[in-house]
Protein backbone atom coordinates (compact mmCIF):
# COMPACT_ATOMS: atom_id res chain seq x y z
CA UNK A 1 0.00 0.00 0.00
CA UNK A 2 2.85 2.38 0.90
CA UNK A 3 4.64 1.78 -2.39
CA UNK A 4 1.39 2.43 -4.26
CA UNK A 5 0.97 5.71 -2.37
CA UNK A 6 4.55 6.76 -3.20
CA UNK A 7 4.04 5.88 -6.86
CA UNK A 8 0.75 7.79 -6.95
CA UNK A 9 2.49 10.83 -5.47
CA UNK A 10 5.27 10.64 -8.08
CA UNK A 11 2.70 10.34 -10.85
CA UNK A 12 0.95 13.47 -9.60
CA UNK A 13 4.29 15.34 -9.39
CA UNK A 14 5.28 14.22 -12.90
CA UNK A 15 1.95 15.34 -14.34
CA UNK A 16 2.24 18.68 -12.55
CA UNK A 17 5.79 19.11 -13.84
CA UNK A 18 4.67 18.48 -17.42
CA UNK A 19 1.87 21.01 -17.07
CA UNK A 20 4.17 23.64 -15.55
CA UNK A 21 6.77 23.15 -18.29
CA UNK A 22 4.07 23.32 -20.97
CA UNK A 23 2.79 26.59 -19.49
CA UNK A 24 6.34 27.95 -19.36
CA UNK A 25 6.91 27.00 -23.01
CA UNK A 26 3.77 28.93 -23.94
CA UNK A 27 5.26 32.00 -22.26
CA UNK A 28 8.47 31.46 -24.26
CA UNK A 29 6.48 31.39 -27.50
CA UNK A 30 5.21 34.85 -26.51
CA UNK A 31 8.77 36.02 -25.85
CA UNK A 32 8.13 36.22 -22.09
CA UNK A 33 11.36 34.64 -20.84
CA UNK A 34 11.22 36.24 -17.41
CA UNK A 35 7.67 35.05 -16.81
CA UNK A 36 8.50 31.54 -18.05
CA UNK A 37 11.54 31.24 -15.81
CA UNK A 38 9.78 32.68 -12.76
CA UNK A 39 6.86 30.29 -13.30
CA UNK A 40 9.22 27.32 -13.02
CA UNK A 41 11.23 28.81 -10.15
CA UNK A 42 8.05 29.06 -8.07
CA UNK A 43 7.26 25.42 -8.82
CA UNK A 44 10.83 24.33 -8.01
CA UNK A 45 10.61 26.10 -4.65
CA UNK A 46 7.39 24.24 -3.89
CA UNK A 47 9.03 20.91 -4.72
CA UNK A 48 11.95 21.71 -2.43
CA UNK A 49 9.57 22.49 0.43
CA UNK A 50 7.95 19.06 0.16
CA UNK A 51 11.34 17.35 0.18
CA UNK A 52 11.74 16.65 -3.54
CA UNK A 53 15.12 18.33 -3.99
CA UNK A 54 16.29 16.24 -6.96
CA UNK A 55 13.11 16.98 -8.90
CA UNK A 56 13.33 20.62 -7.80
CA UNK A 57 16.83 20.80 -9.32
CA UNK A 58 15.54 19.47 -12.63
CA UNK A 59 12.80 22.10 -12.82
CA UNK A 60 15.12 24.87 -11.65
CA UNK A 61 17.73 24.09 -14.32
CA UNK A 62 14.96 24.42 -16.90
CA UNK A 63 14.11 27.83 -15.45
CA UNK A 64 17.79 28.82 -15.61
CA UNK A 65 17.90 27.76 -19.26
CA UNK A 66 15.02 30.15 -19.96
CA UNK A 67 16.70 33.02 -18.10
CA UNK A 68 19.92 32.41 -20.00
CA UNK A 69 18.13 32.17 -23.34
CA UNK A 70 16.43 35.49 -22.63
CA UNK A 71 19.72 37.00 -21.34
CA UNK A 72 18.10 37.83 -18.00
CA UNK A 73 21.36 37.51 -16.09
CA UNK A 74 20.21 39.05 -12.82
CA UNK A 75 17.49 36.45 -12.29
CA UNK A 76 19.84 33.75 -13.54
CA UNK A 77 22.42 34.43 -10.82
CA UNK A 78 19.79 34.71 -8.08
CA UNK A 79 18.03 31.47 -9.01
CA UNK A 80 21.32 29.63 -9.56
CA UNK A 81 22.00 29.96 -5.83
CA UNK A 82 18.88 27.86 -5.14
CA UNK A 83 20.33 24.79 -6.86
CA UNK A 84 21.63 22.03 -4.63
CA UNK A 85 25.39 22.00 -4.08
CA UNK A 86 25.89 18.80 -6.08
CA UNK A 87 23.94 20.18 -9.06
CA UNK A 88 25.65 23.58 -9.35
CA UNK A 89 28.95 22.40 -10.80
CA UNK A 90 27.25 19.88 -13.11
CA UNK A 91 24.95 22.56 -14.47
CA UNK A 92 27.74 25.12 -15.00
CA UNK A 93 29.77 22.52 -16.90
CA UNK A 94 26.83 21.50 -19.07
CA UNK A 95 25.83 25.01 -20.14
CA UNK A 96 29.30 26.54 -20.42
CA UNK A 97 29.54 26.97 -24.20
CA UNK A 98 26.05 28.45 -24.42
CA UNK A 99 26.81 30.64 -21.42
CA UNK A 100 30.09 31.86 -22.95
CA UNK A 101 28.36 32.70 -26.24
CA UNK A 102 25.81 34.79 -24.33
CA UNK A 103 28.60 36.61 -22.48
CA UNK A 104 30.27 37.47 -25.78
CA UNK A 105 27.06 39.24 -26.72
CA UNK A 106 26.79 41.50 -23.65
CA UNK A 107 28.08 44.38 -25.80
CA UNK A 108 24.46 44.94 -26.74
CA UNK A 109 23.93 46.43 -23.28
CA UNK A 110 24.86 50.11 -23.53
CA UNK A 111 25.58 50.50 -19.82
CA UNK A 112 29.17 49.40 -19.17
CA UNK A 113 28.61 48.94 -15.43
CA UNK A 114 25.86 46.43 -16.22
CA UNK A 115 28.15 44.52 -18.61
CA UNK A 116 30.98 44.52 -16.09
CA UNK A 117 28.71 43.23 -13.32
CA UNK A 118 27.48 40.36 -15.49
CA UNK A 119 31.04 39.36 -16.40
CA UNK A 120 32.26 39.76 -12.82
CA UNK A 121 29.46 37.56 -11.43
CA UNK A 122 30.01 34.97 -14.16
CA UNK A 123 33.72 34.78 -13.44
CA UNK A 124 33.06 34.50 -9.73
CA UNK A 125 30.64 31.54 -9.86
CA UNK A 126 32.93 29.54 -12.14
CA UNK A 127 35.92 30.18 -9.87
CA UNK A 128 33.93 29.29 -6.74
CA UNK A 129 33.10 25.91 -8.26
CA UNK A 130 36.74 25.36 -9.27
CA UNK A 131 36.05 25.51 -12.99
CA UNK A 132 39.23 27.46 -13.61
CA UNK A 133 39.68 26.82 -17.33
CA UNK A 134 36.15 28.06 -17.97
CA UNK A 135 36.80 31.04 -15.70
CA UNK A 136 39.86 31.98 -17.74
CA UNK A 137 37.83 31.99 -20.95
CA UNK A 138 35.33 34.31 -19.27
CA UNK A 139 38.24 36.51 -18.19
CA UNK A 140 39.32 36.88 -21.82
CA UNK A 141 35.83 38.05 -22.76
CA UNK A 142 35.96 40.47 -19.82
CA UNK A 143 39.33 41.85 -20.94
CA UNK A 144 38.07 42.42 -24.49
CA UNK A 145 35.09 44.26 -23.07
CA UNK A 146 37.30 46.41 -20.85
CA UNK A 147 39.60 47.22 -23.75
CA UNK A 148 36.71 48.33 -25.97
CA UNK A 149 35.30 50.51 -23.22
CA UNK A 150 38.68 52.09 -22.41
CA UNK A 151 39.33 52.92 -26.06
CA UNK A 152 35.80 54.26 -26.45
CA UNK A 153 36.30 56.57 -23.45
CA UNK A 154 39.62 57.86 -24.77
CA UNK A 155 38.15 58.56 -28.19
CA UNK A 156 35.01 60.29 -26.92
CA UNK A 157 36.06 61.98 -23.68
CA UNK A 158 38.98 64.22 -24.55
CA UNK A 159 39.69 65.39 -21.04
CA UNK A 160 41.49 64.44 -17.83
CA UNK A 161 38.42 62.70 -16.42
CA UNK A 162 38.22 60.43 -19.47
CA UNK A 163 41.89 59.50 -19.21
CA UNK A 164 41.47 58.74 -15.51
CA UNK A 165 38.46 56.49 -16.18
CA UNK A 166 40.35 54.64 -18.92
CA UNK A 167 43.34 54.18 -16.58
CA UNK A 168 41.12 52.58 -13.94
CA UNK A 169 39.78 50.15 -16.52
CA UNK A 170 43.30 49.27 -17.63
CA UNK A 171 44.21 48.42 -14.03
CA UNK A 172 41.30 45.98 -13.94
CA UNK A 173 42.46 44.43 -17.21
CA UNK A 174 45.99 44.04 -15.81
CA UNK A 175 44.61 42.10 -12.83
CA UNK A 176 42.77 39.75 -15.19
CA UNK A 177 45.85 39.29 -17.37
CA UNK A 178 47.83 38.33 -14.25
CA UNK A 179 45.16 35.71 -13.45
CA UNK A 180 45.61 34.34 -16.98
CA UNK A 181 49.42 34.39 -16.69
CA UNK A 182 49.53 36.52 -19.84
CA UNK A 183 51.31 39.66 -18.67
CA UNK A 184 52.81 40.13 -22.14
CA UNK A 185 49.33 40.84 -23.49
CA UNK A 186 48.84 43.31 -20.67
CA UNK A 187 51.96 45.18 -21.81
CA UNK A 188 50.55 45.36 -25.34
CA UNK A 189 47.25 46.74 -24.09
CA UNK A 190 48.98 49.25 -21.81
CA UNK A 191 51.13 50.52 -24.70
CA UNK A 192 48.06 50.94 -26.87
CA UNK A 193 46.18 52.80 -24.16
CA UNK A 194 49.21 54.93 -23.30
CA UNK A 195 49.69 55.95 -26.94
CA UNK A 196 46.08 57.07 -27.07
CA UNK A 197 46.48 58.88 -23.76
CA UNK A 198 49.51 60.69 -25.21
CA UNK A 199 47.49 61.53 -28.29
CA UNK A 200 44.74 62.91 -26.09
CA UNK A 201 47.29 64.89 -24.06
CA UNK A 202 48.71 66.38 -27.27
CA UNK A 203 45.22 67.14 -28.55
CA UNK A 204 44.40 68.87 -25.29
CA UNK A 205 47.67 70.78 -25.43
CA UNK A 206 46.93 71.86 -29.01
CA UNK A 207 43.41 72.89 -28.04
CA UNK A 208 44.77 74.87 -25.10
CA UNK A 209 47.26 76.62 -27.38
CA UNK A 210 44.57 77.39 -29.92
CA UNK A 211 42.37 78.79 -27.18
CA UNK A 212 45.25 80.87 -25.87
CA UNK A 213 46.04 82.04 -29.41
CA UNK A 214 42.42 82.94 -30.05
CA UNK A 215 42.32 84.81 -26.76
CA UNK A 216 45.45 86.70 -27.81
CA UNK A 217 43.87 87.59 -31.13
CA UNK A 218 40.77 88.72 -29.32
CA UNK A 219 42.80 90.85 -26.94
CA UNK A 220 44.83 92.28 -29.82
CA UNK A 221 41.64 93.05 -31.71
CA UNK A 222 40.21 94.73 -28.66
CA UNK A 223 43.36 96.87 -28.40
CA UNK A 224 43.05 97.88 -32.04
CA UNK A 225 39.36 98.60 -31.61
CA UNK A 226 40.09 100.73 -28.58
CA UNK A 227 42.84 102.52 -30.47
CA UNK A 228 40.50 102.99 -33.41
CA UNK A 229 37.82 104.38 -31.14
CA UNK A 230 40.35 106.81 -29.66
CA UNK A 231 41.44 107.95 -33.16
CA UNK A 232 37.82 108.33 -34.23
CA UNK A 233 37.08 110.35 -31.11
CA UNK A 234 40.06 112.58 -31.85
CA UNK A 235 38.89 112.97 -35.45
CA UNK A 236 35.36 113.87 -34.35
CA UNK A 237 36.75 116.37 -31.86
CA UNK A 238 39.04 117.87 -34.49
CA UNK A 239 36.16 118.07 -36.96
CA UNK A 240 34.03 119.73 -34.30
CA UNK A 241 36.81 122.19 -33.50
CA UNK A 242 37.21 123.05 -37.21
CA UNK A 243 33.46 123.62 -37.61
CA UNK A 244 33.39 125.76 -34.47
CA UNK A 245 36.36 127.76 -35.70
CA UNK A 246 34.77 128.24 -39.14
CA UNK A 247 31.53 129.43 -37.57
CA UNK A 248 33.44 131.86 -35.40
CA UNK A 249 35.29 133.29 -38.40
CA UNK A 250 32.03 133.64 -40.35
CA UNK A 251 30.49 135.67 -37.53
CA UNK A 252 33.56 137.88 -37.32
CA UNK A 253 33.44 138.58 -41.07
CA UNK A 254 29.79 139.61 -40.82
CA UNK A 255 30.67 142.06 -38.15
Amino acid sequence: ILSEFVQAELDIINDTNKNKIQEANEFIEQGKYLKAGTHLVDHANHLKKIGKEDISDQILTKALDFFLEGEIFGEFFISFNDLSKKMKKKYLTRIFQTFLDKLKGVDKFENYDKRAQILEDSNRIYRIHELYLESKEISLVFIQNIQKEALKILLTEENTIGIKRASELVKKAIDLFAYLDKEEYAASLINKINSLMLKQDLSKMRADLEKKYKDSIKKETQVHMKKGEEILAEFVKAESDIITDMNRKTKEEKL
